[in-house]
């Protein structure tokens, strides 16, 4: 393996790092607000039924 070879894969996994940074906190966020939703939609339901 070459040295050129070397750095394109470090850099590569510090893209991938940076990505997973960037994505993971929109999914996080993503995740509470449909948690929320499924809360609010159930209780919605049992009103309803009442």
């Amino acid at each position: 393996m070459t040295h050129h070879n070397r750095n394109k894969i470090k850099l590569m996994k510090d893209s991938s790092k940076t990505v997973a940074l960037t994505i993971a906190p929109k999914l996080v966020e993503t995740w509470r607000s449909w948690r929320k939703h499924q809360k609010n939609l159930y209780r919605l339901i049992l009103f309803e039924s009442q």
